[in-house]
């Protein structure tokens, strides 16, 4: 990679320094390329300033993991890091294809304690000027990238954030998130505001602005925004992450603005179509109901809907319709422990408020002899049959079929281990020409084969374990599956169990047979 090499030689060079770091961070033996780490850091820096966007995505790929195999040396060269970084993102912070390898420069930077506080000094200025800017002044799209790149910064601080965050950038980002309606900014601005609630929540409660509006009053009135009528949906698909942060850390301090907040959302939930915003919404009462459960009841029950029903109607048969259609590993796990607190606050205290609800229980299956194909023709003409069960009898049978759920996933991981190790076995056995029909067996490599390829389809919703909330909450590391076996083996002494087990069809039967839980 030195600069007396032709730029095909250099080029090809740093392709070979990333696939070295790469493997050597992957297996843990980062020291063994410490000694060189120096030289390619200096070439790496040169190189970001003389080559076009054709070669820069793969330099700065290179330079993003050369500076994450040493915290030490990327300290030592920080004032030659982040002044460069800053300057390629004023340059191609717009560029789609090389912005996220420039937020990956930040975040390598953010999350090194000795970088940190250089790095705001050089960048929170020329991210407020963004944000106090013009629309028309600044790039389309940088505007969004600087956020995500603020994000990183707020989540690497320490537990105290610094001034500048807390006095010059948390008021102008506010004001920036009230004047928008774009849903990446709001979706970007969002995360930012629920990194602050999450590291320095006793700071905002303690900073005023000059009409002594405090900083939690700012958070409410984004959340506001986010859930505004006149907003799009897709401005919201975080906002549940934010709320249930907010009443974690400030519940208490709430006071009214909580229930302005819940009706709010129950608003904006009624007029959502979209299954990761009605997800992301009804966390929040989900949330609500595994902690605080007699306050949650009380509102929902109190609250009317536009039907004039309850609203806890309202929440429960979404919830009971959507179960089975919600994602990610830790919203299931609250999920699950909400029911399961639900199923118990009835049959111990006989709360007629939910077993007064009614639910869809399973659908009428027709007889295919007599039905014929399901056509949309005959679907419209006649729709779906589903019988019609209390709301606490659909939870036990959700929380059977979780148990169903988690059993079978156990049960593919074990199998695929050992089909795994039969592979490894056989390898040595196989013959030329078994070999050779096994590679033709596909048209396709997997993409896995191909470094870098494979990441195009790593969507974010299942990166649960990047998210330091989810990982900084106990439940994230609860092992679910043993909980509701304790909880079913304590349910099946009830007094109540024989009449809701009697309900059960044989699929769930079979479930808790395996499970031991019944005979």
């Amino acid at each position: 990679m030195h600069e007396s090499q032709v730029p095909a030689i250099r080029i090809g060079a740093a392709r070979a320094a990333f696939g070295f770091c790469d493997q050597l961070k992957s297996s843990g033996n980062s020291a063994l390329i410490n000694i060189y780490l120096p030289d390619a850091l200096n070439s790496l820096i040169n190189m970001s300033t003389q080559y076009r966007e054709d070669a820069l995505s793969l330099i700065l790929e290179t330079l993003s993991i050369v500076i994450s195999m040493n915290k030490e040396l990327t300290a030592s060269c920080e004032e030659k890091i982040s002044p460069l970084v800053v300057a390629l993102f004023l340059k191609h912070g717009n560029d789609p294809q090389l912005s996220p390898i420039i937020e990956s420069l930040f975040k390598e930077l953010a999350y090194n304690e000795a970088c940190l506080p250089l790095l705001q000094q050089r960048f929170l200025p020329t991210l407020i000027s963004l944000l106090e800017a013009a629309q028309e002044k600044a790039p389309v799209g940088i505007r969004a990238v600087a956020l995500d790149i603020l994000c990183h910064i707020i989540r690497g601080s320490p537990q105290m954030l610094s001034d500048a965050l807390i006095n010059n950038v948390f008021p102008s980002l506010v004001a920036f998130i009230l004047r928008s309606d774009d849903n990446a900014i709001l979706q970007s601005g969002g995360e930012c505001i629920r990194a602050f609630v999450s590291k320095g929540s006793e700071q905002l409660a303690n900073w005023h602005d000059s009409s002594s509006n405090s900083g939690i009053a700012y958070v409410v009135k984004v959340i506001s925004h986010l859930l505004h009528p006149n907003i799009s949906e897709y401005a919201a698909v975080f906002v549940g992450k934010l709320i249930i942060i907010l009443v974690k850390k400030v519940g208490h301090n709430l006071g009214d603005k909580l229930d302005v907040m819940l009706r709010e959302t129950l608003s904006k939930l009624h007029k959502s179509d979209t299954l990761t915003v009605i997800q992301s919404l009804m966390m929040v009462f989900i949330n609500l109901i595994y902690y605080q459960l007699q306050d949650t009841l009380n509102f929902l029950s109190n609250v009317p809907d536009p039907s004039g029903k309850s609203a806890l109607d309202f929440v429960v048969n979404i919830w009971c319709t959507r179960q089975q259609e919600f994602y990610g590993t830790y919203d299931c796990k609250v999920r699950i422990l909400s029911m399961c607190k639900l199923l118990e606050h009835t049959i111990n205290n006989g709360d007629r408020r939910l077993s007064d609800i009614i639910v869809k229980g399973e659908r009428r299956v027709e007889h295919e002899t007599s039905a014929g194909i399901r056509t949309r023709s005959k679907a419209a003409k006649q729709p779906e049959q589903w019988t019609q069960i209390q709301a606490p009898l659909k939870f036990y049978k959700l929380i059977v079929d979780e148990l169903s759920n988690l059993c079978q996933n156990h049960d593919d991981v074990e199998e695929g281990s050992d089909e795994d190790d039969e592979d490894w076995e056989n390898e040595e056995d196989m013959s030329a020409g078994g070999a050779m029909k096994n590679l033709l067996g596909s048209a396709f490599a997997p993409a896995g084969d191909f470094p870098g390829f494979d990441s195009l389809f790593d969507f974010p919703i299942d990166e649960v374990e990047d998210d330091p909330d989810i990982l900084e909450d106990p439940i994230n590391s609860m092992d679910i599956q043993n909980y509701l076996l304790e909880f079913l083996r304590a349910f099946s002494g009830h007094p109540s169990f024989p009449s809701y087990n009697g309900e059960l069809n044989s699929h769930e039967k079979q479930t808790l047979k395996t499970a031991g839980i019944i005979q």
